[in-house]
């Protein structure tokens, strides 16, 4: 069965990896009684067999490292603007 893998970062912004190894960056925001989401980045990643995703914050920075795991290790590293979200 293919793997695909999602990680809820914050209340507004989600990560996906899918089995074409390609990494999406997803966020959603409430415009009056509509929800209203998009792709903000999307990359491919070298790590095939994509298992498991894991990220963390920078306090001072607030960017984001993504840490992709499956047949090896890659991590990426990323901010959201306000245009992004």
């Amino acid at each position: 069965m293919p793997r695909r893998c999602l990680k809820i970062l914050d209340g507004k912004t989600i990560v996906t990896a899918s089995i074409d190894q390609r990494i999406n960056i997803w966020t959603w925001k409430s415009i009056g009684s509509d929800l209203v989401i998009g792709l903000s980045i999307s990359k491919i990643s070298l790590i095939p067999d994509i298992a498991h995703l894991e990220a963390w914050q920078n306090e001072l920075t607030k960017s984001w490292t993504l840490l992709v795991c499956g047949q090896g290790i890659e991590s990426f590293t990323f901010a959201l603007s306000e245009e992004n979200i």
